[in-house]
């Protein structure tokens, strides 16, 4: 293969000379491997070099006093296997800092002044470290640890960054931490800046979802409003409190996501049976519970026997006005079904089953003999809904689709929860409703993160219970789209 000349015309088509063009690129590319290689293998040194120094300079409960300050008096124990200690790690050589007696010659009592273990180590060992090992030690102990958004990634070669606190962006230099990262996520972690290469030192092993990003957004309001600035120094001022909002989202990260319904009870699906003599009896008892529906609106669908009398109905419970949208006029408690004699009702948690349990006794005075309730979490019954081959070890058996009537209470739930949220006070958004985020430029940078969280989570779901029709209308809905 030819190789290209200095004043060939440049291989990329940009009809520049090579030397003009890609050549230039390629060396500073090769340039700056090399210098994060030599950087690399200066942290690895350090890392043993500088935890030894550590027992010497602190002391035998180093780790400990560190962990707990750290993990801001959590009580979990230090893990020397945890995958967090490529974080905590750093953070204990080069950012604890801690209070070291130094002894005043001339006087009988001691001063005070807080040292961190890097730097110690730089002023014991500095004439026996290279100019190139002194400069990474200063970096480290002068760079805050921060939250950085993926703008693009290059898997196996590096990340273009945006700090969320600062605004700052820098290029990144990370191999294999690219591998399976993507735009939109986000690193909590320290990254220096040497020359042109910008390296990683403590990161945090998980990758933070765009959900929590208006959590981060909150954070930097409150150091702007404190401070009047947001930049490096302010970040260390606030590392505390950084910390202290990585470690909640982590905590987070690792819960189980809890369903709500609007009275704010966890969601959980039940269908109470009971037995009954005469379907005409029972619906003039309970056809109060539709507050505001007229009789014949809620006949209007029902089944009849040849003599016109009640054989099926089906009507809401209703209380009026809606806790999520003050424009509704009313909220679905439960859907009741009279089926003959067998009287069926739906309510999605347990704090409803208990009222209408109720209800149904004062109301009917024994003309309803109660049999069961099944019980389903909202996860649970998702799995139960599809119809499956039922074997497992077929990965490539395709599944089949909810059954028409699930899917019809699931696509009904979904554009009230959805139609809802828009006027509903989101914490995450600090307690206003998305309409309201979205008519301020950092509410709509929150709002953004947050439909972008719900649509990636989507992606993980079967066709049949994909949200992203509801997930674009929003959008529309809010101006982002």
């Amino acid at each position: 293969m030819k190789t290209t000349g200095r004043n060939d015309p440049c291989p990329c088509g940009s009809q520049k000379k090579y030397k003009n063009c890609c050549l230039n690129k390629q060396q500073q590319s090769n340039s700056s491997e090399m210098i994060w290689a030599k950087l690399r293998a200066i942290n690895d040194q350090l890392v043993n070099k500088l935890i030894q120094h550590g027992y010497h300079f602190y002391g035998p409960g180093m780790i400990e006093d560190a962990w707990e300050e750290f993990s801001l008096g959590s009580g979990k124990p230090f893990d020397e296997n945890a995958s967090e200690n490529q974080l905590f790690v750093p953070w204990l050589l080069y950012s604890w800092w801690f209070e070291v007696d130094i002894e005043d010659g001339d006087n009988a009592f001691d001063d005070f002044e807080y040292r961190s273990i890097a730097q110690d180590y730089l002023e014991v060992k500095y004439n026996q470290l290279s100019e190139m090992q002194r400069d990474f030690i200063k970096l480290v102990i002068d760079r805050p640890y921060s939250f950085y958004e993926i703008i693009d990634c290059s898997p196996g070669t590096g990340f273009r960054m945006k700090d969320l606190l600062t605004g700052e962006e820098i290029d990144v230099l990370e191999k294999s931490g690219s591998q399976n990262a993507a735009a939109g996520n986000v690193l909590f972690g320290q990254i220096i800046q040497y020359e042109t290469v910008g390296m990683v030192i403590g990161s945090s092993s998980i990758l933070i979802t765009p959900g929590f990003i208006p959590s981060i957004i909150h954070l930097r309001k409150q150091i702007r409003e404190g401070s009047g600035a947001v930049g490096e120094d302010e970040l260390i001022e606030w590392e505390a409190e950084i910390r202290s909002l990585y470690l909640s989202i982590y905590e987070s990260m690792h819960r189980s996501p809890k369903l709500v319904n609007t009275d704010g009870d966890p969601m959980v699906l039940l269908e109470i049976h009971y037995h009954i003599d005469s379907p005409e009896t029972v619906f003039d008892k309970l056809k109060s519970l539709a507050t505001g529906v007229p009789e014949q609106d809620l006949l209007s669908e029902a089944r009849f026997d040849e003599n016109g009398k009640l054989l099926e109905i089906e009507f809401p419970w209703l209380r009026l006005g809606n806790a999520v949208n003050k424009e509704w006029q009313n909220t679905v408690l439960a859907r009741i079904t009279i089926e003959k004699n067998h009287l069926k009702i739906n309510v999605n948690s347990e704090e409803r089953a208990k009222k209408i349990k109720t209800k149904i006794k004062t109301l009917l005075k024994g003309q309803a003999v109660y049999k069961k309730t099944e019980i389903q979490s909202m996860d649970s019954i998702m799995e139960q809904a599809k119809k499956g081959s039922g074997k497992e070890d077929d990965l490539n058996e395709p599944e089949e689709p909810f059954a028409p009537e699930l899917r019809e209470l699931l696509d009904k739930h979904l554009r009230e929860h959805w139609k809802g949220w828009i006027h509903q006070k989101i914490p995450a958004l600090g307690d206003i409703t998305p309409l309201a985020a979205a008519k301020d430029p950092e509410g709509r940078e929150m709002l953004k993160a947050l439909l972008d969280d719900f649509e990636r989570s989507d992606c993980n779901s079967p066709p049949d219970q994909s949200q992203k029709k509801y997930i674009d209308w929003a959008r529309k809905e809010l101006g982002l789209a």
